[in-house]
Order: C-alpha cells, then sequence, then structure tokens
C-alpha cells in the first residue's frame, strides 16, 4: 500500500516538515509516519528524491534542542538503517549517515583542526551538539559502512595520525576522540564508552565488519592518551586500549601479540596513579591484555626460563616487571592492583605443555612463591588480595604445584 502510493504521501506530508518544526507533538508524529515508509520502500524508492530529502530533515531532527524530538529522530534513523531492504546486506542510506556523522563531529570542534576558534567553555552550545550525536551514534556506529565515496577527511590530522580517506570507521573514531579536549567529562566519557562497546563488538562475533579497521582505529587510541592525573577519564581510556587490543587478538592474534609490549607498557604505567579508580581500570586492562598472550610468546618466554637467560621477551618482561613491583616503593598503593594482574597471568597461561605441565607453573613459579611468602608477613596489609591469588593459582595448578611452593606450617611457631 506504501509503496503503490508513495508519490501521494510524499506530495502531502514532506512539505509538513518545515511548517511542523515549531510544534513538537505534530512533528514528533510526522517522524513516526516516515518511519513506517522508510522501513516499507525498497531499494530503488529509497533513491526517489522526496524521499531522500525527506530523510535529510529527520537526520538533521537528531541534533534538535528538544528531547522528545531528538530521540525521536534518531529512533528512525536507527529503526531504518539496522533494517536494510532485501537482499541488501547493509542500507544504502548508510553512506549518507556517515557523512553526516563526521560532518558534525568535524564541526563541533573545529579547533582541534584550526586555530582559528579556540576556548569553547564547558556549557557551550558546541559541547550540547556533541553529546547528542554521541548519543546518536552509540546505537549506529556498528551499522556504518566500511568504506564511503563522498568524504575525504585527509587533511585532518591528529597527534600524525592522518584521517585515511575513504574510511569510515576510522574518520569517526579519529574525530572522536578529538572530543575530549573540549574538557567536559561527562562527553569525553561517553566517547570512550562508545569505542569499548565498539571494541566489544568482534569479541562476540568474529564475522564483525570492524575487524578489519581495528588496526587503525588502535593507532589513533594510543595517539590520544588523556593526562595521567585525569581522574575522570584515565579509567575509561585504559579500557578503551584493553578491549581494542583483545578485539585485534581476535581479528589477527599474531598480528596483536607484535603490538603486545607497547600495549602493556602504556597500561602498566596507570598502576601508578594516585587515583584508586584508575589503578582498578589499569588492572582490568591488563586482564584484557594478558588474554592475547599466544603460543608463540609463551614459548619464548619458556626458552629464556629453561636457559636461564635475562628475560628479554614480551611474556618474559611482563613476568620480570610484575615480580620487581611487588617490592618496589612506587607501586606500595598498588599491591592488591598487582596481586589481580598476578591473578590473570595465572588463569591465561593455563595452556599444557606436553599434557604435563603447566606454562603458569613454569614461569609464573617464583613469583607465586613470592605472593606465598608477602602472605606470611605479619606487616602484609592485603591478605585478603593475596588469597585471591593463591585461590587462583590452586585451581589452575592444582594444590601439589602450590604446595611445592607454600610452607605448610604445621607447626605451632610457624603459624
Amino acid at each position: 500500500m506504501i509503496r503503490a502510493n508513495l508519490n501521494t504521501l510524499l506530495s502531502l506530508t514532506a512539505p509538513l516538515f518545515p511548517t511542523l518544526q515549531s510544534y513538537a507533538p505534530p512533528l514528533r508524529s510526522q517522524l513516526t509516519l516516515y518511519g513506517c515508509i522508510l522501513n516499507s520502500l525498497d531499494r530503488a524508492q529509497l533513491e526517489a528524491q522526496g524521499v531522500r530529502q525527506a530523510f535529510a530533515s529527520i537526520l538533521q531532527l537528531c541534533l534538535d534542542p528538544r528531547p522528545k524530538v531528538r530521540k525521536k529522530a534518531a529512533d528512525v534513523v536507527k529503526d531504518v538503517i539496522v533494517a536494510p531492504p532485501p537482499p541488501l546486506a547493509r542500507h544504502p542510506y548508510a553512506d549518507r549517515v556517515a557523512d553526516w556523522v563526521k560532518t558534525c563531529l568535524a564541526e563541533v570542534n573545529p579547533s582541534v583542526f584550526s586555530s582559528k576558534t579556540l576556548g569553547k567553555t564547558v556549557g557551550s552550545p558546541t559541547t550540547d551538539t556533541a553529546i547528542h550525536i554521541l548519543a546518536f551514534l552509540r546505537p549506529v556506529l556498528l551499522n556504518l559502512p566500511l568504506a564511503v565515496s563522498n568524504f575525504c577527511p585527509s587533511t585532518y590530522v591528529l597527534h600524525s595520525v592522518t584521517l585515511a580517506p575513504f574510511k569510515s570507521l576510522p574518520s569517526i573514531i579519529n574525530l572522536l576522540l578529538t572530543l575530549p579536549r573540549l574538557e567536559n567529562p561527562y562527553l569525553s566519557q561517553s566517547v570512550y564508552s562508545i569505542l569499548s562497546d565498539l571494541f566489544s563488538a568482534p569479541v562476540e562475533d568474529e564475522a564483525s565488519h570492524i575487524t578489519s579497521e581495528i588496526p587503525a582505529v588502535l593507532k589513533a587510541v594510543l595517539f590520544s592518551p588523556p593526562s595521567k592525573t585525569d581522574a575522570s577519564l584515565c579509567p575509561a581510556w585504559v579500557l578503551v586500549l584493553g578491549n581494542a587490543m583483545l578485539a585485534y587478538s581476535v581479528a589477527n592474534a599474531n598480528a596483536c601479540a607484535a603490538e603486545l609490549g607497547k600495549a602493556w607498557k602504556t597500561v602498566w604505567s596507570f598502576l601508578e596513579s594516585n587515583h584508586a579508580a584508575t589503578r582498578k581500570a589499569a588492572a582490568q586492562s591488563l586482564d584484557l591484555l594478558s588474554r592475547c598472550f599466544t603460543s608463540a610468546l609463551i614459548q619464548t618466554a619458556l626458552h629464556e626460563t629453561q636457559g636461564k637467560m635475562e628475560p628479554k621477551s614480551v611474556l618474559g618482561s611482563i613476568i620480570s616487571q610484575t615480580t620487581k613491583a611487588l617490592d618496589s616503593l612506587a607501586f606500595a598503593r598498588s599491591i592488591p592492583e598487582l596481586l589481580s594482574v598476578i591473578s590473570s597471568l595465572i588463569k591465561n597461561l593455563r595452556y599444557r605443555e606436553d599434557d604435563r605441565n603447566l606454562f603458569a607453573e613454569s614461569l609464573l613459579f617464583p613469583l607465586i612463591q613470592r605472593v606465598g611468602d608477602l602472605r606470611t608477613e605479619k606487616r602484609f596489609e592485603h591478605k585478603e588480595a593475596a588469597d585471591v591469588t593463591l585461590a587462583t593459582a590452586m585451581r589452575i595448578l592444582g594444590p601439589e604445584v602450590l604446595l611445592k611452593v607454600l610452607p605448610l606450617n604445621l607447626e605451632p611457631a610457624d603459624r
């Protein structure tokens, strides 16, 4: 019915968009009507001039200052592009949405690319617009195309990372990473939250189209760290990096392994933070990174251990660094987080070697022993956290291995 009478519907309703602009309730009804129309059309009808103009009007309403109008318009756009007409896998309007998003993001913070406009305030319309864009972008980002043909941001540069022309997602991510410079904590946290959701998708679905874009996006994240004194942004940023690396590992384990040392070093530095939330997030991020260990990394570290060589491999350096940190004054406040990292190492080195031993036993034996020694010291303040780590070792390695390391304390004087 809608397809057969499309021209009549457009002639009667499309001219109402500017007329209803000042009247929110009927404007929302108009949006509902066009949601039904757009979802009923085939590919050829979606390319009709009147339909395209109506969709462009709906896109602009996604930034309307009225919350209900803005949400209704965003819901219509989301419902349209997530349900392409058969047999298409991606909606024809996804390109237009990607173009529009990137144009809006570039206009929101031009000071990133030009010195002409500086000093945006937290309460400025620019910040509000950015928040509206992020609210719109969150549910639709994974439905945007890999490549677009009408937007070439090759002249935009962010920390020496040139935005790749004709690539939708890397371009959007680079633009998103400029928004924290507006110095709005809510806006910045929203950006990092969207990125975490984006990177979680490939882990759940290895066939996700985002996997091929992870290296470019990961590079942009690494080049855009927050200040280590920023307690509001650091926790979110380190989790973005951890999720990005885990997604990269799913997409290409060996390529991820080549970047693991750099990513670990970057996140590790946040364990020295004065802020508990940052230290906790860093430990969680390191847990994600520890899931990226490959058999090649493990074998190299094992070879060093068996040859009693100075650890120079990525994994060998990580274990050595963790062991030294337990006795370092700089990490005195980070002991619970360090113990959590040790638990992560134990869990993610559980691959069997010749069906006899665990890599965790071969590589982490001295580290587990040091945790047991700390647990028995009278002045040690984090015995509950140490118990959790030792319980992990018991579960993964078994009691026989653990009892080789820990004292039995059977004599009264030893208790």
